[in-house]
């Protein structure tokens, strides 16, 4: 584990898979908590939430929501964006139309994921988001140099074949 910290902020009903799946995924890079639905409600612009995520001083968020109001989504990004201006956002959403995914972005995400997760799209897309960052400050995995880009993505052959035909890929170890 590098050490750092990420945040699940669990928007769903009940208890959900994709919390579990994102969890398993990240773990061995991040010490990760999830925080429940509760947290996250209408009462989510309290400052005790807030302060909670700070004290555990995540890198980065990972909003986890089923399909709801795209408008309510993005003043709940607005909220912990203000409150936590320094941390990126990635929203996991179940379904999303691009018109959508356009407001989430302009909305004060970072990125968005939709189920189902594999490692090699969320570790890229999480380590991308940490590096460039908001306001596209720089940011480093405390994880040292030494990380290569199988160790990022995994030791399937097939698709480190497949990575290193992409020009600038092939030039990272």
């Amino acid at each position: 584990m590098s050490g750092q910290n990420a945040i699940l902020l669990n928007g769903s009903d009940e208890p959900s898979s994709s919390a579990a799946a994102l969890h398993a995924i990240l773990e061995p890079y991040f010490a990760v908590e999830i925080l429940p639905r509760t947290c996250i409600s209408d009462r989510a612009t309290g400052s005790d939430v807030f302060d909670h995520i700070r004290q555990f001083s995540p890198v980065i968020i990972f909003l986890l929501l089923q399909t709801r109001s795209i408008t309510e989504i993005v003043k709940l990004l607005e909220a912990i964006r203000r409150s936590l201006k320094s941390i990126p956002i990635i929203v996991v959403i179940e379904a999303a139309e691009p018109r959508e995914v356009f407001e989430l972005l302009k909305g004060g995400a970072a990125d968005f994921l939709t189920p189902p997760f594999r490692s090699s799209d969320v570790l890229p897309r999480t380590w991308k988001v940490l590096y460039r960052g908001p306001e596209e400050t720089n940011r480093n995995l405390s994880c040292g140099a030494d990380v290569s880009l199988q160790q990022l993505i995994g030791m399937s052959p097939d698709f480190i074949a497949q990575v290193k035909r992409i020009p600038l890929l092939a030039s990272v170890r």
